[in-house]
């Protein structure tokens, strides 16, 4: 149970698949995943990630159970049926107290509509808690094929979930883009899942970077703001490239366009670049908050501890990672390690017998059987399973012969991870576990090839460098925009001041930039940039003059300051007398008496 909850929190239950077809289940998900995601990107919400949500899938529990797991105070309910063409999806917000109904709806829809759904039930729920959808950068990348957009849930569905669907997963992603080759979002999951491969032996770490880039600069080619992609990139550049301006530069791109700032990747980056450990595990525990019966988030923490040399916490964390997903090989791995730390040698072997139980090809389960083992003093047999072994990294063999002070071995090895591009090489400067052989001058050297940074303020790269750009500091662009820019800024202005489209109480981010024939992204991208103003704040700054003017008129004085917001554009009081005083510092009655008196 979480001690405080936060007032304005939210999570969006999996929808139930009403539908004939039990393999339409990967749809509902999908659909369930969709709002996360939209309602992810909006300051002063706290909405817990798809994974903590959906271990809840198909347990018995009421609200307030639900909500105190979760730690918010609000739900969002719904059932979705398709059939054809058609779909039906109910959804209710309610409270997580008492289970009681704030607000219900309805929708019987075509599947080409689908994308104006999920974008509808968010901002009805934004709407409830008196909060602006507030879209920078993040649009999701909306396809018109919809087959090919079914292709990519079903990717999703199978994404990270175990060896056999990372396989499936790639599968469905290409489909996806065979039907639709302009889909950056599936070419970016193309990449991500490639990654993944590697990691998991499927590909070599050469093809899969390699390829892994191809599709992230696919993707970017059809829109430069998609934030997986540049986070694929910035994987490729820290553990592949080894160039690490470029891996902090992407990462920074992610984070601004959607990406959450605590992410895998940084804590990598804390522990194997600036050495701060301290900083790494403060991002990992942050994960919690949002993510808070997912085992993965628990594991990130525990593996944190664990570069920090940290055993006792790393293994309270791997337990409770333990208790969300028992059937999780590689927690068993690191636990048993850190258990050998510590010397609690007949805890870890328990530890290491049931890692190699849970996955007997996972290399990783075998690999802390062999690093137990030296820490029990049984070199010799290490040796020979050494040899007999064959090891995906060159690197894993390396590091077991520097735990066993065998210099030589060890550095041969190291060579061959060098020329493999294995991603272990990035460990090289902060890891202790190369310690034995640290001082050896052939490490010193390795260590120059790898040209690592150097005299790096830690508080630069974290607070200049790696954090995302607040959402109520304007960022004004001081280069002068290229001639492109300027004339789509040219015309919008003027379908503000001639065409008055912002009277438009339901005008969206996709309908005007249809009107300006350009991506929503872009659109987002200009506004923030050039204007300093996300969508919401640009065309509010619009309806508030409009009401200014009105309410100044004589001949408006018979109706109500509600009514002229309404007629201005504004269609929810509370989010005009916020945006009012917000703007101006007064109350719209308080602004009237001033300006007349």
């Amino acid at each position: 149970m979480i001690s405080e909850i936060p007032e304005r929190s939210i999570a969006v239950l999996p929808f139930l698949n009403l539908s004939t077809n039990q393999e339409d289940e990967y749809f509902s998900d999908g659909i369930t995943e969709e709002i996360i995601n939209a309602l992810s990107l909006i300051d002063g919400l706290k909405v817990i990630a798809r994974t903590s949500v959906f271990s809840l899938k198909g347990k018995d529990l009421d609200a307030r159970e639900i909500g105190n797991k979760l730690g918010v105070n609000l739900l969002l309910e719904g059932s979705l049926r398709k059939a054809a063409n058609k779909v039906r999806i109910s959804v209710q917000l309610v409270t997580a107290e008492n289970g009681f109904r704030i607000w219900t709806e309805k929708y019987d829809r075509e599947l080409d509509d689908i994308f104006a759904i999920q974008d509808e039930i968010a901002n009805c729920v934004l709407e409830r808690l008196q909060l602006e959808l507030e879209v920078n950068f993040t649009s999701t990348n909306y396809t018109q094929n919809t087959e090919a957009y079914q292709l990519l849930l079903k990717g999703i569905y199978f994404f990270k979930r175990d060896f056999d669907g990372n396989i499936k997963a790639l599968e469905y992603f290409k489909k996806a883009t065979e039907l639709a080759p302009d889909y950056g979002e599936a070419y970016a999951y193309m990449g991500e899942t490639l990654i993944h491969h590697a990691a998991s032996g499927i590909i070599s770490t050469i093809d899969a970077h390699e390829q892994a880039r191809a599709y992230a600069y696919t993707a970017l080619g059809l829109n430069q703001y998609d934030p997986r992609a540049h986070k694929v990139l910035a994987f490729i550049h820290l553990f592949y490239d080894w160039n690490w301006d470029a891996a902090i530069e992407s990462y920074q791109k992610a984070v601004r366009y959607g990406l959450p700032n605590q992410n895998d990747f940084i804590t990598y980056y804390h522990i194997f670049l600036e050495n701060d450990v301290d900083k790494a595990i403060e991002i990992a525990q942050k994960l919690l908050e949002t993510d808070p019966l997912h085992f993965g988030s628990y594991w990130q923490v525990g593996i944190s501890y664990y570069f920090a040399a940290r055993f006792e916490p790393a293994i309270e964390a791997f337990n409770k990672a333990i208790e969300l997903e028992p059937s999780n090989s590689e927690t068993y791995h690191w636990k048993s390690t850190a258990l050998g730390f510590l010397k609690k040698f007949d805890e870890a072997k328990i530890a290491s017998q049931k890692a190699i139980a849970l996955s007997e090809n996972n290399p990783w389960a075998h690999f802390s059987h062999l690093i137990l083992k030296i820490l029990l003093g049984q070199e010799k047999e290490v040796l020979q399973s050494i040899k007999s072994q064959e090891f995906i990294d060159p690197m894993d063999p390396a590091l077991l012969y520097a735990m066993m002070g065998l210099k030589e071995e060890a550095f041969a090895k190291l060579e061959e991870g060098y020329k493999a591009k294995s991603v272990m090489m990035v460990t090289l400067k902060h890891y202790w576990m190369w310690d034995s052989i640290r001082d050896d001058e052939r490490f010193e050297e390795m260590l120059e090839r790898m040209n690592f940074p150097k005299n790096v303020r830690k508080d630069q790269v974290i607070n200049a460098r790696i954090l995302p750009i607040s959402s109520n500091q304007e960022q004004i662009a001081t280069d002068t925009p290229d001639p492109e820019t300027l004339a789509t800024l040219e015309q919008l202005k003027q379908l503000m001041d001639e065409d008055e489209i912002y009277l438009n109480p339901s005008l969206s981010l996709r309908e005007l930039a249809q009107s300006l024939q350009i991506h929503p992204n872009k659109l987002s991208w200009l506004i923030n940039e050039n204007l300093g103003k996300n969508f919401n704040e640009y065309i509010n700054s619009w309806r508030l003059t409009a009401f200014q003017q009105k309410a100044l008129d004589p001949e408006n004085s018979n109706i109500t300051l509600l009514g002229l917001a309404y007629e201005s554009g504004f269609n929810s009081k509370s989010v005009f007398n916020e945006f009012f005083k917000r703007s101006t510092g007064l109350t719209p009655r308080a602004w009237l008496k001033s300006r007349q008196a």
